[in-house]
This record gives C-alpha cells, sequence and structure tokens, in this order.
C-alpha cells in the first residue's frame, strides 16, 4: 500500500503540460488560406455557366421556330402544341386554318409547334 502512495506523490509532483489556449485575437491569415468566400464564388460561376447554355439553347429553339413559321404554306401538314395532326388551308396574319378530318379550325400561328414531314403516320394497305 505505501509503494501505491509512493507513486501518486511522484505522479502528482510532475510537472503536468500546460495546454496553450488560443488566442482571442485572430492570426493574420496566412497565404495559403483562402478566403471564406471563395467557395461561394464557385457555386456563382457554375450557376452563370448552365444559364449561358440554357439561354443559348433557348435562343436557337425560337429561331428554328421563326424559320419554320416563314416556311409555312397552304398544304403543309402541322402539329399542333394540342397535338391535332391538320393539313393548312389558308394562313392570315397571327392565325392558320386547318383542315383536319374534314373540318376546317382556325388556330393561332403560335400554336403550331411543328411542320410534319409528308407522308408520315399515314397507314398504307398491305396486300
Amino acid at each position: 500500500m505505501d509503494e501505491i502512495y509512493s507513486l501518486l506523490a511522484q505522479q502528482s509532483a510532475r510537472p503536468q503540460a500546460v495546454i496553450e489556449q488560443p488566442s482571442a485575437t485572430p492570426a493574420a491569415a496566412s497565404p495559403m488560406e483562402q478566403p471564406s468566400w471563395w467557395p461561394m464564388l464557385g457555386i456563382f460561376a457554375l450557376f452563370a455557366v448552365f444559364m449561358f447554355f440554357m439561354s443559348r439553347s433557348q435562343r436557337k429553339e425560337e429561331k428554328r421556330k421563326k424559320e419554320m413559321m416563314a416556311a409555312l404554306k397552304k398544304g403543309d401538314q402541322v402539329v399542333t402544341s394540342a397535338g391535332i395532326i391538320g393539313t393548312i388551308s389558308s394562313l392570315k396574319d397571327d392565325t392558320i386554318i386547318l383542315n383536319v378530318g374534314g373540318v376546317k379550325v382556325e388556330f393561332l400561328a403560335s400554336a403550331i409547334s411543328s411542320l410534319r414531314a409528308p407522308g408520315k403516320g399515314e397507314k398504307t394497305e398491305k396486300e
């Protein structure tokens, strides 16, 4: 038992290591550290690139649609945004009259979504 007391006394007599506490004032940032706003800058750059490509594809689609609308003529088969397929009977300023199964229907020109290739989707008789 005396040995245990002597060991405890020896350990308590040893000087304890002093743990340094960080100072209240921050030290100057080292040149290798990046500012805290750099990750946000990267996110904004990715967002800008994404928006650039989105607007570019949208402009290409608008240009394609304008060219298609300018090239429409009587007799073309078109598809409306509602999915109705018809043949153009007449063209006006901002409206188009389509022949849909023998019935003439008037649509806004902006409702035309695509020009259909001639003969596409027509059924042929099998021999």
